[in-house]
């Protein structure tokens, strides 16, 4: 099983090169994966944020993009603070939970590379948009959400999710499909690191 335990920021650095934590290789299911712990300061910080997110985006009557038809927006907007401020974290990127605005479709900048952050809280959710148009960004990332651990499952490049993905249906309305890919179709977390690093240097 994962060694449950905190990394620091050269820790994540490195496992992202090598493809290991703590010298454990863990690729399950061909998609390697990281788990991100947060201190009580962060999870409060996220918390806090989402909760105003929220409240901001409705007052503004900005919808929210959730498929999930049980939990509440707010509960949505959080998780997605979370898995912000996890890919964040794991690729040492500037981010603000704090910072308000209009969901343009990116979350994180990465150089001039956009990122935008999905979350999930199946441990078998899949990347999913509302329509090929909802995905802006250059990248994608998958995030699966719990209390105080959010694990990065990997993520994708625009052309690869627009030529791969597959509609589902998500909700108990049978009816809406969605385009989706599942965890194993996602390129893993070093990988996305090493797109990310080219794109910066060349």
């Amino acid at each position: 099983s994962e060694q449950q335990q905190r990394l620091t920021s050269n820790q994540l650095e490195t496992c992202a090169v090598t493809g290991m934590r703590n010298g454990e290789n863990f690729n399950k299911g061909g998609t390697m994966s990281f788990k991100i712990y947060f201190s009580p300061k962060e999870i409060s910080m996220a918390e806090q944020a989402g909760a105003f997110r929220s409240q901001l985006a409705r007052a503004s009557g900005v919808k929210n993009q959730r498929i999930d038809p049980i939990r509440s927006d707010e509960e949505i907007d959080i998780a997605g603070i979370k898995a912000e401020m996890a890919v964040a974290k794991l690729y040492q990127l500037d981010h603000d939970p704090y910072h308000f605005g209009i969901d343009s479709g990116v979350d994180l900048w990465s150089g001039e590379t956009s990122i935008d952050v999905k979350s999930t809280f199946h441990p078998n959710g899949h990347l999913v948009f509302k329509s090929l148009d909802a995905f802006k960004a250059d990248i994608a990332m998958l995030c699966i959400v719990q209390d105080n651990v959010v694990k990065v499952t990997g993520g994708c490049e625009k052309h690869w999710f627009l030529e791969n993905h597959v509609s589902r249906t998500f909700s108990k309305n049978k009816k809406a499909e969605f385009p989706s890919l599942t965890q194993g179709d996602l390129e893993t977390v070093d990988q996305i690191w090493s797109l990310l690093t080219h794109a910066r240097l060349y």
